[in-house]
């Protein structure tokens, strides 16, 4: 359904928790959807009109550091 709904769109903008978790997710729905628009990243600390609004005005790109830190903090929990 997603990928449906993403052909017809412009740009993607993801928006999940700006911690680690919240950037593998977004990371993994790029690897799953393989966009051919642009694709950005919105993050908002609560949930109220004027934070999500900000958040969509300062979108930045995917912080692959996070998203390593997060895969790497994976594998240490399970050793």
């Amino acid at each position: 359904a997603l990928r449906r709904i993403l052909a017809d769109c412009s740009r993607l903008i993801l928006a999940t928790d700006e911690d680690r978790e919240g950037e593998a997710i977004a990371w993994h729905l790029l690897e799953v959807l393989k966009p051919k628009v642009p694709v950005a990243r919105a993050v908002f600390h609560e949930i109220t009109k004027d934070a999500i609004v900000s958040s969509f005005s300062n979108v930045r790109d995917l912080n692959l550091s996070l998203v390593k830190s997060q895969e790497t903090r994976r594998i240490l929990d399970r050793l």
